[in-house]
């Protein structure tokens, strides 16, 4: 027989599978399949440029030639190692906004069971994910 804080700490673990396997199935398994929105396909072509030149502070946008300052840099070194490291592609162009995203889910989760409890947590978490605007925004991974 377990010990009763080892058991408890056991089942405060597996309770959180559900959460893990619903944020992994909403922000990782469909990001190597589809396309990428307008603002997408700007963004994977500033951070390609990035892996060319390797100007990590110089963002310019190659459709209209002109330096690009409407996002954080942060971003687009994201997108340009994942280009590096998978190659170009939707998948590697999405995989940064899936991280993120997968990130934000867990915080959530974790910041409401924290304040509130497993219960309220999960039930946060639920209405959360069923947001129709956030959840549009996590299947597509918009930036």
């Amino acid at each position: 027989m377990l010990d009763p804080n080892l058991q408890a700490a056991h089942d405060k673990r597996l309770s959180i599978l559900p959460l893990l396997a619903v944020v992994i199935s909403l922000c990782f398994t469909h990001i190597h399949q589809g396309t990428l929105s307008i603002d997408g396909i700007r963004y994977a072509s500033i951070a390609s440029y990035i892996g060319k030149t390797g100007e990590l502070f110089r963002l310019v946008d190659d459709y209209s030639g002109v330096a690009y300052a409407n996002k954080p840099p942060v971003l687009f070194w994201l997108v340009a190692l994942s280009f590096k490291v998978f190659g170009f592609s939707t998948f590697a162009a999405k995989l940064p906004g899936a991280i993120f995203a997968a990130l934000a889910m867990t915080l959530f989760f974790f910041t409401l069971a924290n304040y509130y409890g497993r219960r309220i947590a999960y039930l946060g978490f639920i209405f959360f994910i069923g947001n129709r605007t956030f959840f549009r925004s996590v299947v597509d991974i918009n930036f």
